[in-house]
C-alpha cells in the first residue's frame, strides 16, 4: 500500500472515521458512470446527488456537494448545465468561501458532511460513480 501511496495512486488516512473519510473525498474526484434509465435502486438523495455530478457543469468537490447540501441549494435548472456553470461556482463560493481551501474546513464541521459521505460511499458501492 506505502508503494501505492509514493506513487499517488492511492489516499490513506491514519483512522477510520468520518473526518478521515471526508480528508479523503476532498483529495479526490468524483465522476458519475454513464447511466441507463432505470435508477430504481438508488434513494432520492442518491439521485439528488447523481444530479449534481451529472449536470452542474463542472466537476464538483466532496466539499461543494457538501455546501450544496448544507445550504440548501437545490439542483435547479438555473444552476445546472455547461451554460450555468458560472452562477453554480458563484452560489458556492463567496466572500466567506472563496479563500483557498476555507471551503473544505468549514465543510468538515458541517452538519450534513456525513450524509453526503455516505451518500456518495454508497453511490460508489453501487457503481453509479467512480472516485479519482
Amino acid at each position: 500500500m506505502e508503494h501505492l501511496r509514493n506513487l499517488d495512486l492511492v489516499e490513506i488516512e491514519t483512522e477510520d472515521t468520518p473526518v478521515s473519510r471526508y480528508r479523503i473525498l476532498i483529495r479526490c474526484i468524483c465522476c458519475p458512470v454513464v447511466f441507463s434509465r432505470w435508477e430504481r435502486s438508488i434513494s432520492g438523495y442518491e439521485k439528488e446527488i447523481l444530479t449534481w455530478l451529472r449536470y452542474a457543469g463542472l466537476r464538483l468537490t466532496a466539499a461543494e456537494l457538501v455546501f450544496l447540501r448544507e445550504s440548501g441549494t437545490i439542483e435547479e435548472k438555473k444552476l445546472l448545465y455547461e451554460e450555468n456553470r458560472q452562477a453554480l461556482v458563484e452560489a458556492i463560493y463567496t466572500k466567506d468561501t472563496i479563500v483557498d481551501n476555507l471551503l473544505e474546513q468549514q465543510m468538515e464541521s458541517a452538519e450534513c458532511r456525513d450524509e453526503v459521505m455516505n451518500t456518495l460511499i454508497k453511490l460508489l458501492a453501487k457503481k453509479k460513480i467512480v472516485v479519482l
